[in-house]
């Protein structure tokens, strides 16, 4: 290059003209024309240059030209391409030589995506090179390549730099993939450029729903469906033409779970939104409408009116089809009483009966939103009502007179006459009552001067209010005979009494089942503890005199529970025989009359509650509605203090007095808790509910802690044992007295299994109300102390459970009606909730069906080998038949036949199955047709984005904790972060492993490295060790970011099929001494989730039952178990191998003998 630029120089002072080149520009000092000799001697002085240059191969000087300026004739520049090095030409143009080279050839894009259908444009560069290209052509590989013949594939000059050629693709289909290319060619040869053209489609998309309609408040998910699109393509929701992003109130989900959540919707979110998804093939959409109703009554929502004034309600809304007003939940019948113009309801002349809850709606399809309550009080004067029309009574008995009122503002006064003059009641010691708190007119030694008609009235701020008016006739007392006539007339009473008994029981035996009669009976007669005199209290129903003498029922309307109306004339006969019981829960269930039957009761204050009202003693009770009856009331025998205790006496069957019913102990009544357990000389307490349930307080803990000892007065406590059990706690509390020295147990038995809402399952209840009978001590005298919280509920429920359980086993006759309303005479409301009722008849029949399936430890070897050892047909052994039962049991208290238990889950209710059956979470599933029931089925909690709260697995109990193991499927590939969020959220740190292979632990954890990671956690192995019967034991940290990280202990066994009962006595070993340190559920991974997962619970559930009560009730344990999952034994033969004597007896060797 050094010689180079010499010659330069000097050819610049011999050849002053201007030359140029692409690579390099060359002026000369005067602008004339290239004569021919200086473009000739200019070359021949370059070429020996290059010649005599050892580095000219490597030298370019790329192409020369001759600028013309100034000289019209020539303005243009020859070109001339030798193709020899030193070739020379003598034109008047020359190139200097280069070193040459075939084209450079590259595409503007390696790749082109495109849809079938669409079009694709293809350009190639082909650099500037020398020589010049000559040709330029399009090939396609077929697979062997093939020319493309088309008049576009030309070369075009775009820059002094690059030619550019292209090749549109019209029309493109799948025949038109494969790989393209571009070929150029000059005089040193040819080369080629390749691009890929692919071809697809562009995603489908579809959204499940043509419009969501939801309520202001609610939260909507929008789901949708998207096929043809990998992971990689690009997802938007949008409302309108607004992106929609990540929020507090909205979250998006991915390509695989397409879903769009927004929370506590508002009406500003009602509109159209479009799920837009882009391959890169192209793009496609969906879009949906969501509707927002809204309903709100506008102004206060507390109005005070008088009577006779008129008010209209405004009702705003937004959407829906039509409006509609209710009042007290139950649609108002705008006949008569209003008018419904505008969104308005208008109320002319109100009275009392216009007052209560009102509520407007609107409605689209099955959706309706509702307002806020309005409560609308009207002041009236006080209607005022008794259940008397005409009675008559011998002289000498005190009577009381009902008299009820309904007042707004509060009552004043309440006053009694008779022929229309006002009775003296504070004046006078013949009367009582009168009150504000009791209304009622008490009358003592009544006289035949007391006959007359009776009129109650009540006053308040507006007036007064009149009851009907009544007859009252005394008749005078019965005359008085002699001795002899006395005897002689006990003697013919005592006769006719006794032919009267056996003819009531032929009539009764001749009767069919279920008629009959209830008694008509218009006054009971009850004297009242520690009363001298008789008091009437009038029951069930007022009936006229004429409606008594003919024996016929009132048929004037009660007011129930839930304030429907009801005649007691429409409750058919409740008498049954207990064989028949069944078919009459379906019979009664079916048509509803089970809940008509309980609401044909009210649920009011049916006698005096006087002392329980007093000032003293209303801060001794829990509820402010609730108080026990004064004639049935415990009266606590003290010294000094109160007598008081918000407590009744219960009549059983044949048994006087043998329950007491009490509200749970608040703080300030704990000691008068005690006193009356002393007092009474009860040594059995049965607690129906925890002390906290949800945020409310239900009962104060009345017995002390282990260790500790408690004291109230002159009581001593101490709590001596305490066990224990998936349902109920049993504990044994030793009470002193000071003063005496005398000592007593007393056991408590605690139900645990009552849901703060609802009925728990009856086996629970059965169950533990023969655990409750089994201790009861024969010939103890003191009375079976029963409570919940307001004691009147639940408690109702377990007496009435007991008694006529006790009735069906000794006459084969129930009245549970009947009972119902003997309970009522001494504790007002109980049985509290139509739930509770017919939850009773159901708990019955699973008593009177139950049978005796408890193996006591001393016998069950003896028992078990009597199984291995029998060889009658099958339809005969034992275990057969208990299975059958099983199926039997499980399919006709959760109201399905037994043929459905066989059925598939598409032909049961899929209601049960809503989550699994989802198109979201069916594929985790690996058994279609083992799924979890939507009110059993674990929910995840911190699931990461993208998942759901799904995950097919169930809470099971073990003998110990109503959630004692969590039971799950083996993880599928896509559910293995599934799996561990599930144990971070239930903080399970114990995982049982039952594989029948040993690589599907993989799904589970890595049976290779030790540190591992599965979508948001981190798994470190800390410790591996090999147990006996080829278990394997692992200890892992489970982490996850800005979390705690935490400690699980995973045993793995392997088995072909079911586990050998070596291999479940190891297992239950080693979890034995965990779940003693920990109260974290265990979780059980089987296959299925299902059958293995069922034998390992079974089989530890009858080991800790032998360990806690020795005893084991195999056949209630699986029950138990199929609550919660059916398919955990699902045919005869899997059963019995994996409950055989062989099993449990090898099982027995370590557990039920040597413990």
């Amino acid at each position: 290059m050094g010689m180079l630029s010499s010659a330069l120089k000097m050819f610049r002072k011999i050849f002053p003209h201007d030359w140029q080149s692409d690579d390099l520009r060359l002026w000369f000092l005067r602008n004339d024309f290239c004569t021919r000799n200086s473009v000739h001697s200019f070359s021949n002085a370059i070429m020996s240059l290059v010649q005599s240059d050892n580095s000219s191969t490597s030298v370019s000087f790329g192409y020369l030209s001759c600028n013309l300026h100034d000289v019209l004739a020539k303005a243009a520049t020859e070109h001339f391409n030798p193709s020899e090095k030193s070739a020379l030409i003598s034109v008047g143009v020359t190139t200097v030589p280069t070193g040459g080279g075939k084209p450079d050839i590259r595409f503007v894009e390696p790749r082109y995506d495109v849809g079938i259908g669409g079009s694709v444009y293809m350009e190639c560069i082909i650099g500037a090179t020398r020589p010049l290209v000559t040709e330029v052509w399009w090939t396609k590989l077929y697979p062997n390549e093939v020319r493309i013949h088309t008049d576009k594939s030309r070369a075009e000059r775009k820059s002094r730099q690059n030619y550019r050629t292209s090749f549109n693709l019209l029309k493109v289909n799948k025949t038109d993939e494969g790989e393209y290319r571009c070929y150029a060619r000059n005089e040193r040869g040819e080369m080629f450029g390749k691009t890929t053209v692919e071809t697809g489609s562009p995603p489908q998309v579809n959204i499940n729903e043509n419009y969501y309609i939801s309520r202001e408040g609610d939260n909507v998910t929008i789901g949708g469906k998207i096929m043809n699109a990998p992971s990689n393509s690009v997802m938007v929701w949008k409302k309108s033409s607004v992106s929609q992003n990540n929020s507090v109130r909205k979250t998006i989900g991915n390509i695989s779970n397409p879903f769009l959540i927004i929370r506590n919707v508002q009406l500003n979110d009602a509109g159209n939104y479009t799920l837009l998804v882009r391959n890169r093939y192209g793009e496609n959409h969906d879009f949906i409408v969501l509707k927002v109703l809204f309903a709100s009554i506008t102004g206060n929502h507390r109005l005070i009116k008088k009577a006779n004034e008129s008010i209209t309600l405004h009702c705003k809304v937004y959407g829906g089809e039509r409006i509609n007003w209710r009042k007290n939940g139950k649609p108002l019948n705008l006949e008569g009483t209003g008018a419904l113009n505008n969104r308005s309801l208008q109320l002319k002349k109100l009275n009392r009966l216009d007052k209560g809850n009102f509520t407007c709606e609107t409605s689209l399809k099955n959706i309706t939103a509702k307002s806020r309550i309005l409560q609308l009080d009207v002041e009236d004067i006080p209607f005022v009502s008794t259940t008397m029309e005409k009675v008559e009574v011998n002289g000498g008995l005190d009577i009381v007179l009902p008299c009820s009122h309904d007042s707004n503002p509060k009552p004043k006064y309440v006053n009694w006459t008779r022929n229309g003059v006002k009775i003296p009641v504070n004046s006078s010691t013949k009367y009582n009552g009168s009150t504000i708190g009791v209304p009622e007119l008490i009358i003592h030694g009544t006289t035949e001067s007391d006959s007359g008609t009776y009129v109650c009235s009540v006053s308040n701020a507006i007036g007064t209010g009149y009851s009907k008016p009544f007859q009252l006739l005394i008749r005078g007392p019965a005359k008085q005979t002699s001795l002899a006539g006395a005897v002689a007339g006990s003697v013919a009473a005592v006769v006719i009494f006794v032919v009267l008994i056996v003819i009531f029981i032929w009539m009764r035996r001749q009767q069919k089942p279920g008629t009959t009669k209830r008694s008509t009976d218009k006054v009971s007669m009850h004297r009242g503890r520690g009363d001298s005199a008789i008091r009437l209290h009038f029951n069930v129903r007022p009936m006229s005199s004429a409606a008594a003498d003919d024996g016929k029922l009132s048929t004037k309307p009660v007011v129930a529970a839930d304030a429907e109306y009801y005649n007691v004339s429409d409750v058919t006969s409740t008498c049954i025989r207990v064989k028949d019981l069944k078919k009459y829960i379906q019979k009664r269930k079916r048509h509803e009359e089970l809940r008509n039957e309980y609401k044909s009761i009210p649920n009011v204050a049916e006698h005096p509650t006087t002392h329980a009202q007093t000032k003293d003693n209303m801060p001794k009770n829990r509820f402010k509605t609730t108080f026990p009856y004064d004639h049935t009331r415990v009266i606590l025998k003290s010294d000094e203090g109160s007598d008081y205790i918000n407590a009744n006496y219960i009549d059983g069957f044949e048994k006087e007095r043998c329950y007491i019913a009490c509200q749970g102990p608040i703080k300030n009544t704990v000691g008068d808790h005690w006193k009356m357990i002393w007092q009474e000389n009860i040594d059995q307490i049965v607690m129906l509910t925890n002390l906290v349930e949800g945020i409310k307080n239900k009962c104060e803990q009345y017995w002390p802690a282990g260790g500790k000892q408690m004291v109230h007065g002159n009581l001593s406590l101490r709590l001596n044992v305490e066990k224990e059990r998936t349902a109920y706690v049993t504990r044994e509390i030793t009470i002193e007295d000071k003063k005496s020295g005398k000592k007593r147990k007393v056991t408590q038995y605690h139900f645990t299994a009552w849901p703060d809402h609802g009925t728990p399952d009856p086996l629970y209840l059965v169950l533990f109300h023969r655990h409750v009978i089994s201790d009861t001590k024969a010939g103890h005298s003191g009375p079976l102390l029963v409570h919940c919280s307001a004691g009147i509920g639940r408690t109702g429920t377990y007496i009435a459970l007991d008694a006529l359980l006790e009735e069906g086993r000794t006459t084969n006759f129930l009245d549970i009606f009947k009972f119902l309303k003997k309970m009522r005479y001494s504790r007002m409301n109980m049985i509290q909730t139509s739930d509770q009722y017919v939850f009773l008849h159901y708990a019955l029949l699973e008593a009177f069906t139950i049978k005796e399936t408890k193996i006591r430890k001393d016998v069950f070897t003896e028992v078990w080998q009597s199984i291995l050892t029998d060889h009658r047909p099958l339809n005969q052994q034992r275990l057969n038949k208990e299975f059958k039962e099983l199926q039997q049991h499980l399919g006709e208290i959760k109201g399905l036949s037994s043929s459905m238990l066989n059925a598939t889950k598409d032909d049961q209710n899929q209601n049960q199955y809503m989550a699994a059956m989802s198109t979201t979470n069916l594929a985790k599933n690996r058994n279609k047709d083992v799924l979890p029931m939507d009110d059993k089925r674990v929910f995840l909690v911190s699931y990461g984005k993208g998942r759901s709260d799904y995950i097919n697995a169930v809470q099971v109990p073990s003998y110990t904790k109503f959630v004692g193991y969590i039971t799950t499927q083996l993880p599928l590939p896509d559910t293995k972060e599934d799996f561990w969020t599930m144990i971070r959220d239930h903080s399970s740190s114990t995982i049982v492993l039952i594989m029948n292979h040993k690589k599907e632990a993989d799904l589970v954890y890595s049976q290779s490295g030790d540190n591992f990671t599965i979508g948001q956690f981190s798994i470190k192995i800390s410790e591996r060790e090999e147990v006996e019967n080829d278990i394997t034991k692992a200890t892992m940290v489970l982490s996850k970011k800005d979390d705690k990280p935490k400690q699980v202990v995973l045993f793995q066994a392997i088995c072909s099929s079911i586990p050998v009962p070596a291999v479940l006595c190891k297992l239950a070993d080693l979890i034995s001494t965990r779940a003693t340190m920990s109260n974290d559920p265990i979780t059980v991974v089987s296959s299925d989730g299902a059958k293995n997962c069922g034998l390992f619970c079974a089989f530890t559930n009858a080991v800790s039952s032998m360990q806690i009560d020795k005893n084991a009730n195999i056949f209630q344990l699986v029950r138990l178990l199929q609550l919660r999952r059916p398919e955990f034994f699902t045919d005869f033969v899997s059963t019995q191998n994996e409950l055989n004597a062989e099993l449990l007896t090898v099982a027995g060797l370590r557990f039920i003998y040597v413990s």
